[in-house]
C-alpha cells in the first residue's frame, strides 16, 4: 500500500512539474483555432484572437491574449488588447471557459446604429445568458457607435471600469472613471421582455453631476434603415434626471452654480423632457425657471424652453459667481457648452441695472465652438424703450458680434438716463435728450473695432443714414473713424452736443463725407432756413486735406472752406464765412467742434459775420490746428488767433473793434457808450493737473489805473469724470446711489465753474477819452466764490 501511494504522489509530482514547465515551451499560437472555439463556445459569440498566445496552468490557469475580438464585424464587437483572464479550474476540467477574474488594458466597444436601433448581426446567435463575470477590470475603455458606411465616431471613454454581474442578463455592477470624476451604474436583471431598471450616478468635482434613474426597455424591429433582414433592438427609456453644475458637488468656479431636474421619456436616440425645473443659486436668492426640453443623442444637441415671471440677473452678477464669471470675461469658456444647445428663455421681467425690463425673450444656439447665433432678442428696456437685436456671437477667444440691432423709443430720456447708470458715455447719454429715439443697423464688433452699416437714426425730427467704421486708437498707434453720412430735418438749435465725443477722438485719423440737407435754425419758419451742408475732409496723422466744407442758406449763413495740409505742416486751408446773424454758425461750432464758442456773448451772436478764415498746423502736430480769422463781426472788426488741441481751445488771442460800444452790451442809449471801443481777449490753458484755480479781481478792489489790463491766468483744464465700462459696475451698485448724486452734483458745479472762463486774462478800454479826466471802461470778469 506504501508503495502504491508512494507512486501515486510521484505521479502528482511529475504531473504538476510537467503542468509548470511544459506550458513556456508549447507554441500556443499553432493552436490558436481551438482556443477561439473554445473561447466561441463558451460566450456564445464570436472570437478570433491576434498576436501573441500565452497559456499558464500553475499557479492557477491564466489564459493571456494580445489581441482579442469578441462578437460579428456586422454587429456589436468588443475589440480588447492586452487580455489577462483567469480560468476556474473546475469548468476547465469538463471543458469549459469560465473567466475568475480579467484584466484588459485597453478595450473598445463599437456599436452599429442606425437613426434609432441599434443593429444586431445578420446572422442570428444567441449569448449564454449563464456567464457569470466575477471581476473584470478594464483600464481604458472606449465606446464608439458607427453608422453604415461611416468610420466609428467616439461617443465616451472611461477609465479604470471594474463590471461585476452573477449573470450576463444582470444584475450589473459598474465603477469607474470618466474625465477623472467617478461614477457608479446599478442594474437590476432583465426580464423575460428584456427590460430592466437602471441608476447611475457620475461627476463631480472635475464634472457636473448627474443622477438618472430609468426604466429601460427594448423594441425589436426586424427591418432596420429600409435594409430587408437586418434586425435591431430600439431602446425605449422613461425616468428622471437631476443634473447640478457647482457647489456642493464642485469646487466655486467661474460660472454660475444651477441645478437642473427633468422628467423623460425616450424612443431611441431621441429624449423629451415632458417637465424641466432649472435653479440657479449662486448663494442668496435663486432664480427658478421651467419649461421642456429634448435631446438628441445623434447629433449632441440639447433644447431647452424655459419660463419664469422674474429674472434677478443683478442678484445673480452681484452674487461671488456673477463676478468671477463677468472678471473672467466672456472668452474664458464659461459659456461654451460640451454640447449643442438650443435655448429658449422668456421672462415676464429681468432685473438688470437696478431697474427693470419687461418681456424679455431670448432664442439661440450655443455650439461647442464657443459660438452663438443669436436668432432673436427682444425686450422693453427702462423708459420704454424697445431692443431687439440677431446675429451672431463668438464666445471663445476674442468676442466678436455680428448682426442686426434695432432700438426705439418715444422719450429717449429715461433710457438716457439708464445707459447713463450702467456706464455709458455722457454723449451718448446726451443725444438721449427726451425726443423720440430710432436706431436701425447692421452691427459688427470685434476687439477695438466696431463696423455700422446700413445705419438708420431718427431724432426726434432728424433723420440719419449711411456706413460708418470705428477702429480704437492702439498703445502706440492711431485710431480711425470713417464715415460716410446722409442726413435730413436737422435743427442746429437742438443739435446734441457731440463735440465732446469730437475731443474724444484724440489720436484718431478721421474720413468723413457729409451730406444734409433741410438743415434750419431754429423751428420751422420764414427765417429758419432750408439750409444745406456739405463736408468731405481726410486725417491722416499730421496730413489734413478738406476737398470741401460748404454750408449754404443756413438761416442766412454760409461758409466755404478747403485746402490741404500736408504731414510737414506746409500747405493752409482757406475759404470764408457769412451770416446775417452769427447765431447759427456759432451754434454749429458749439455743438460741432468747439465746446467754447457757447461763451460768445449774445451781442456778437445777433450780429452779422463775414471773416476770412485759414487753417494751419505745425509739423507733426497731428491734433492741433492754428487758426486765424479776420473781418467783421459784433458790429465791429475783429482780428483772432487761436490754437486748438483735441477741440479744446488751448491759446487765444484776439482783437475786437467797435465804433459804438453801448451795441456790445445792448446798451446803445447810455450816452457813456456811444463811442468807439477796442476788446482784446487773451488766454491760454495751463498744463497742470491740478483742481482748476480762479484768478480774477473782486468788484469791490481798486480800479486799475489808466490804460493798465485786469489779467487773469489761464485755467488748468476741465475736472473730467470717467466712467468705468467695464463689467464691474455691477459690483457696487447698491452703493453708488449716493455716490452717483454726489458726482452729478460736483459735474454741474464744474461745467459752471467753466462756464465763467474766469481763466483768460481780459482787457477793454475805452478810446482815448475825449474830455480831460475821463476814466477807461473796466469790465473785468467777478471773482467766483467757491
Amino acid at each position: 500500500m506504501r508503495d502504491f501511494l508512494t507512486a501515486l504522489a510521484g505521479a502528482v509530482v511529475l504531473v504538476l512539474v510537467a503542468a509548470l514547465a511544459v506550458p513556456p515551451f508549447i507554441d500556443w499560437s499553432a493552436h490558436r483555432a481551438l482556443i477561439d472555439r473554445t473561447l466561441a463556445e463558451s460566450i456564445g459569440a464570436g472570437a478570433r484572437s491576434e498576436g501573441a498566445v500565452d497559456v499558464r496552468l500553475l499557479p492557477s490557469p491564466h489564459l493571456r491574449l494580445a489581441r482579442l475580438r469578441l462578437g460579428a464585424e456586422d454587429g456589436p464587437m468588443l475589440d480588447a488588447r492586452a487580455v489577462d483572464a483567469e480560468i476556474a479550474l473546475a469548468p476547465l476540467l469538463k471543458g469549459e471557459v469560465r473567466f475568475v477574474q480579467t484584466l484588459i488594458e485597453q478595450a473598445a466597444l463599437i456599436l452599429p446604429v442606425s437613426d434609432e436601433a441599434l443593429l444586431l448581426p445578420r446572422a442570428q446567435t444567441a449569448m449564454r445568458r449563464d456567464i457569470v463575470i466575477d471581476d473584470l477590470r478594464i483600464r481604458r475603455l472606449a465606446i464608439a457607435t458607427r453608422r453604415v458606411g461611416e468610420r466609428p465616431q467616439e461617443q465616451i471613454r472611461a477609465e479604470n471600469l471594474r463590471l461585476r454581474a452573477p449573470t450576463l442578463a444582470g444584475p450589473w455592477l459598474a465603477e469607474g472613471t470618466v474625465k477623472g470624476s467617478p461614477f457608479h451604474l446599478a442594474t437590476s436583471a432583465a426580464g423575460a421582455d428584456g427590460a430592466f431598471s437602471l441608476k447611475a450616478t457620475g461627476g463631480g468635482d472635475t464634472l457636473p453631476r448627474l443622477e438618472l434613474d430609468a426604466r429601460i426597455a427594448f423594441q425589436a424591429e426586424e427591418t432596420v434603415g429600409g435594409e430587408a433582414g437586418r434586425r435591431g433592438l430600439i431602446p425605449e427609456a422613461e425616468g428622471s434626471a437631476k443634473l447640478t453644475v457647482g457647489p456642493p458637488v464642485q469646487p466655486a468656479g467661474a460660472g454660475l452654480p444651477f441645478t437642473m431636474t427633468a422628467k423623460f421619456d425616450a424612443r431611441g436616440a431621441v429624449l423629451n423632457a415632458k417637465s424641466v425645473e432649472t435653479e440657479i443659486d449662486p448663494g442668496g436668492k435663486a432664480a427658478r425657471l421651467s419649461g421642456t426640453g429634448r435631446l438628441d443623442l445623434r447629433e449632441g444637441r440639447l433644447g431647452l424652453t424655459l419660463r419664469t415671471r422674474r429674472l434677478d440677473l443683478d442678484a445673480l452678477l452681484l452674487s461671488s459667481g456673477g463676478r468671477s464669471l463677468l472678471s473672467q470675461g466672456l472668452s474664458s469658456g464659461v459659456l461654451t457648452p460640451p454640447l449643442m444647445l438650443d435655448l429658449d428663455i422668456a421672462a415676464e421681467t429681468v432685473a438688470l441695472g437696478l431697474d427693470d425690463w419687461a418681456n424679455v425673450v431670448l432664442r439661440g444656439t450655443f455650439d461647442r465652438s464657443g459660438g452663438l447665433v443669436l436668432r432673436r432678442f427682444e425686450g422693453t428696456a427702462p423708459g420704454a424703450a424697445s431692443v431687439a437685436a440677431t446675429g451672431e456671437i463668438e464666445l471663445a477667444g476674442s468676442p466678436r458680434f455680428s448682426g442686426h440691432v434695432d432700438l426705439s423709443a418715444r422719450n429717449s430720456e429715461a433710457l438716457g438716463r439708464y445707459l447713463g447708470r450702467i456706464g455709458a458715455e455722457e454723449t451718448v447719454t446726451a443725444i438721449l435728450d427726451g425726443r423720440a429715439f430710432d436706431l436701425g443697423t447692421d452691427l459688427s464688433a470685434a476687439g477695438g473695432e466696431l463696423s455700422l452699416r446700413n445705419l438708420r437714426l431718427a431724432l426726434g425730427s432728424a433723420r440719419l443714414t449711411g456706413n460708418a467704421r470705428y477702429v480704437r486708437a492702439g498703445p502706440s498707434g492711431r485710431g480711425r473713424l470713417d464715415a460716410q453720412i446722409a442726413a435730413s430735418g436737422i435743427d442746429i438749435a437742438e443739435l446734441p452736443p457731440v463735440s465732446q465725443l469730437m475731443a474724444g477722438l484724440n489720436r484718431h485719423d478721421l474720413g468723413l463725407t457729409l451730406k444734409a440737407r433741410d438743415v434750419r435754425y431754429g423751428p420751422s419758419g420764414a427765417n429758419s432756413g432750408n439750409g444745406t451742408i456739405s463736408v468731405s475732409l481726410q486725417s491722416d496723422g499730421a496730413s489734413l486735406v478738406v476737398d470741401g466744407l460748404d454750408i449754404a442758406d443756413l438761416a442766412g449763413a454760409s461758409a466755404q472752406l478747403a485746402g490741404r495740409i500736408a504731414p510737414d505742416g506746409s500747405g493752409r486751408i482757406e475759404g470764408h464765412v457769412a451770416a446775417g446773424k452769427a447765431a447759427p454758425l456759432m451754434a454749429l461750432l458749439e455743438r460741432g467742434f468747439l465746446p467754447e464758442a457757447r461763451l460768445v456773448p449774445r451781442s456778437f451772436r445777433e450780429a452779422g459775420l463775414a471773416l476770412d478764415l485759414t487753417l494751419e498746423r505745425e509739423s507733426g502736430e497731428a491734433d492741433t490746428l492754428r487758426a486765424t480769422a479776420r473781418g467783421k463781426a459784433g458790429d465791429g472788426e475783429i482780428d483772432l488767433a487761436l490754437l486748438t488741441r483735441s477741440s479744446r481751445i488751448d491759446r487765444l488771442d484776439a482783437t475786437l473793434s467797435t465804433p459804438r460800444t453801448g451795441r456790445w452790451f445792448g446798451r446803445d442809449e447810455i450816452a457813456a457808450l456811444r463811442r468807439p471801443g477796442r476788446l482784446r481777449l487773451a488766454g491760454a490753458r495751463a498744463r497742470a493737473t491740478s483742481p482748476i484755480t480762479r484768478h480774477a479781481r473782486r468788484t469791490d478792489s481798486p480800479r486799475p489805473p489808466p490804460g493798465r489790463s485786469v489779467s487773469a491766468p489761464a485755467s488748468s483744464g476741465r475736472r473730467t469724470r470717467r466712467k468705468s465700462r467695464s463689467a464691474a459696475w455691477c459690483g457696487a451698485w447698491a452703493a453708488r446711489q449716493t455716490r452717483q448724486r454726489e458726482a452729478e452734483e460736483t459735474a454741474r458745479q464744474a461745467r459752471q465753474r467753466e462756464s465763467e472762463e474766469a481763466s483768460r486774462r481780459a482787457r477793454i478800454e475805452a478810446e482815448p477819452p475825449a474830455a480831460p479826466g475821463a476814466q477807461p471802461l473796466d469790465i473785468s470778469p467777478p471773482a467766483t466764490r467757491p
